[in-house]
């Protein structure tokens, strides 16, 4: 993708300016280097690979090793050395740590040989060059460490926001799914009860206009309530609207509404209480009215057929 190789690009920039940055600092900084055309050869070899380090750790570091190496043969040490330590630094910041672990031998067994070929005091030389490589592993591995604790971090951020989008989802549709039931108990009640009063009242329009006109008028009030629940049932997909704004659910003091409906359709039923009132979730009062609602629908559906 281009994000990934505006990355790359931007890695392969930040690495050849190391590499020229150490280059021009041990070039500058070491007079040997300036004078002896072979010193300014090795600066190079040794900083030159740099460029790469991080996108073939073990071979840069390799390399690097190995002009080392012919340094020892050719002459003392060069300020351009340090690169062999940022060659292990990417080695145990970007591979496995068994790679880490290899080249720090690596590099200590050059530091053996320098201390016994370049050090007034061969034990004071290898304690400060063993200094600067394990310095060199622990920073590369404390690299690593941080990296993977920062991906883990990303990661599991990354699975929580899908499983809170998931959960989402989730709710969403168990909200549709309420909302449809509810849509149906409305719907099917008030039409069952519509549909019988409106044949009682056309059975009785000759006959008898005033229970003609009473069962017009509880038409009209039962088209009010069942406008009203419907609207109530859609307020809640409008996000602006408040909780406090929304016309409470029915409950246990509705039911006998109902009942007077269904009583003026000419249904034979009555409400009987029993005890004294207590308090009552409002989802079980919800649950409560929903079912003598679909009883007293199917009865008028049974009558009607």
């Amino acid at each position: 993708t281009i994000g990934t190789d505006q990355a790359r690009n931007r890695v392969q920039v930040t690495d050849a300016a190391l590499a020229f940055a150490v280059f021009a600092v041990s070039l500058l900084g070491d007079e040997l280097a300036r004078r002896w055309a072979l010193a300014g050869l090795f600066t190079f070899l040794l900083a030159f690979p740099l460029a790469w380090r991080r996108r073939a750790p073990v071979a840069v570091f390799l390399a690097t090793a190995a002009v080392a190496f012919a340094q020892w043969f050719a002459g003392p040490p060069l300020l351009a050395d340090a690169a062999l330590l940022l060659a292990l630094y990417t080695v145990a910041a970007e591979r496995p740590r068994r790679a880490a672990v290899a080249g720090a031998l690596i590099l200590e067994g050059g530091a053996v040989l320098a201390a016994v070929q370049w050090g007034t005091s061969a034990l004071a030389t290898f304690v400060s060059l063993s200094g600067g490589v394990v310095a060199a592993l622990v920073s590369g591995l404390y690299t690593r460490a941080r990296r993977a604790q920062v991906a883990g971090l990303v990661e599991r951020a990354a699975r929580l926001e899908f499983e809170r989008d998931q959960q989402a989802r989730l709710a969403a549709a168990a909200e549709r799914a309420r909302i449809a039931r509810e849509m149906h108990d409305v719907v099917a009640h008030s039409l069952a009860v519509v549909i019988s009063l409106a044949n009682g009242a056309t059975a009785k329009l000759g006959r008898d206009p005033e229970q003609s006109r009473e069962a017009l008028e509880s038409i009209a009030e039962l088209g009010r309530q069942a406008l009203a629940d419907t609207r109530r049932l859609l307020s809640v997909l409008r996000a602006e609207e408040s909780a406090a704004a929304r016309t409470p659910p029915p409950g246990l003091e509705e039911i006998a509404d109902l009942v007077e409906h269904a009583a003026s359709t000419g249904l034979d039923v009555t409400l009987n209480i029993r005890g004294d009132p207590v308090p009552v979730a409002a989802g079980l009062a919800l649950s409560a009215y929903r079912i003598v609602q679909e009883a007293i629908t199917n009865t008028v559906k049974h009558a009607e057929a």
